[in-house]
């Protein structure tokens, strides 16, 4: 799991699937920490396009499927023998006990009942989707997740970067690429040798292959100084709500403290990891991975 969380629902009643608010559920989703990504489908064929399912965190599906002219654990019989072992919720107006013996008889694992009246699939979902993510959420593992997202960043930064650099006047390229090649030549002597031949040139792409994640930052923060069209300044302390935290995470020492939080030293400074920084991290990281696209989207010139 990375920091999505997604749902695919499918019901072939497409009145129904056209009317269910999906705002509980996306907001449950956010207050974790995660993006939400819900596909509802009516129709068999593209239900059966996402097949095998991978991408998906939990599957919903309506009990009385009169496309496929079968009942719900019918359906889930084959997918489990295709190897989906997705957690599924199925839902319906009937009995919930109906619909148990309808799993046991098959020996379905990994499935929850719901009721369809009075939002009952609404709150299975939530609870199904709340336990799934916490089973995911120990610190160890969303560190990792953590770092990797701000790799993911990384990419967006340089998009960004190399979109606007085009933006500068000749005359300024080569400075520009110069002045960062003089701070990684006398911050990282490994990459010096590499970044060094690139001075008098204006290979931006080559330049950002050599710059870490603060470095990225720091340019595209140096482009908005020379270019009005780009203000990423305004978007936030990118430094300090993500790179700060993260360089504790990537280069610090951890250490379990009595209270289930990790407590990370680097450079005679500590950092707390706890659950709560998690989910702030977490909402920070999606906010700034959204608010760069933006600025990608919105100058695709």
């Amino acid at each position: 799991m990375k920091l999505k969380y997604s749902i695919l629902w499918f019901d072939d009643d497409k009145e129904y699937i056209e009317s269910v608010d999906l705002d509980p559920i996306k907001d449950a989703i956010e207050s974790w920490g995660f993006t939400p990504n819900i596909v509802m489908v009516s129709n068999p064929d593209d239900f059966m396009k996402h097949a095998p399912f991978k991408e998906f965190d939990l599957i919903a599906v309506d009990y009385n499927l009169e496309a496929f002219d079968e009942h719900g654990e019918n359906f889930i019989q084959k997918l489990r023998q295709h190897d989906v072992y997705t957690e599924v919720i199925f839902y319906s107006a009937n009995r919930s006990s109906e619909l148990w013996n309808a799993v046991r008889k098959k020996e379905l694992e990994g499935v929850f009942i719901a009721s369809r009246t009075a939002g009952g699939e609404i709150t299975k979902i939530i609870n199904v989707a709340r336990q799934s993510v916490h089973k995911f959420l120990d610190l160890n593992n969303i560190r990792g997740v953590i770092m990797a997202e701000v790799g993911n960043i990384d990419e967006q930064l340089d998009m960004i970067a190399q979109k606007f650099y085009n933006h500068l006047d000749t005359a300024e390229r080569v400075p520009l690429i110069n002045n960062y090649i003089e701070k990684v030549c006398s911050q990282n002597s490994k990459r010096s040798d590499k970044v060094s031949k690139l001075k008098g040139s204006e290979d931006i792409a080559s330049l950002l292959e050599n710059l870490e994640s603060a470095k990225k930052w720091n340019i595209c923060q140096t482009l908005s100084k020379k270019l009005q069209e780009l203000n990423v300044n305004a978007v936030g302390d990118y430094q300090a709500d993500i790179l700060k935290p993260r360089n504790f995470m990537a280069h610090g020492i951890p250490e379990q403290q009595g209270d289930g939080t990790l407590m990370f030293k680097h450079f005679g400074k500590e950092y707390i990891f706890s659950n709560e920084e998690s989910i702030r991290l977490r909402q920070k990281l999606q906010y700034y991975s959204s608010q760069f696209e933006e600025i990608l989207k919105n100058y695709q010139q």
